[in-house]
């Protein structure tokens, strides 16, 4: 007889052992309990050693960029003002790392890998990008690892950046202009 088989006949047995010994006590109160299987319950999840958890409100962040002119741009790679935003951490541990690091990845731009496209659509505007910045107006290319980490602090954290418009093309078409991006937290 196989090991597979054997088990099969154990695991029978303990469940019939399991069910007799049930009956039997509920038999001496004069009740009949009946039990069959009914199926999976599947946990799923993952223990994670991170140093801080992203706020619930900055999950999806929308960043308001409003209207900008197209005589703003002094030309191909100019950007318009730039526009905060801020990303909140919450429940810091510093015993797990010191310091943070963030990258955002999306849809690069066909004229400046280094900025994010336009999402595309019959309005959408056409020859600009969106370029990133972190708290001290330093670009941050998409699509790459971050360079600059910001040590962190016990508790709750804010992150600070820019987003600017950033012509890419000479001739730019007006229209509706969002971009998105994932955003990646790197512990050092």
């Amino acid at each position: 007889m196989s090991v597979c088989r054997l088990s099969k006949w154990a695991v029978l047995l303990v469940v019939f052992l399991n069910m007799s010994a049930h009956s039997i006590a509920n038999a001496a109160k004069g009740t009949t309990v009946v039990s069959v299987p009914g199926g999976r319950v599947t946990v799923v999840g993952a223990v994670i050693n991170s140093g801080c958890l992203v706020s619930t409100s900055n999950t999806d962040k929308v960043v308001q960029m409003g209207e900008v002119r197209s005589n703003q741009f002094l030309g191909v790679g100019s950007d318009a003002q730039p526009v905060a935003f801020s990303i909140q951490l919450e429940d810091c541990v510093r015993n797990i790392r010191d310091s943070i690091g963030v990258s955002f990845v999306g849809v690069a731009n066909e004229h400046d890998a280094e900025v994010l496209a336009v999402s595309p659509g019959p309005n959408a505007a056409q020859g600009i990008g969106v370029a990133l910045f972190d708290a001290d107006n330093k670009f941050l290319p998409i699509n790459t690892l971050p360079v600059n980490f910001t040590p962190l602090n016990k508790g709750v954290n804010t992150l600070h950046f820019f987003a600017k418009y950033r012509l890419a093309e000479q001739h730019p078409i007006p229209g509706i202009a969002d971009a998105w991006a994932n955003f990646t937290l790197t512990y050092q």
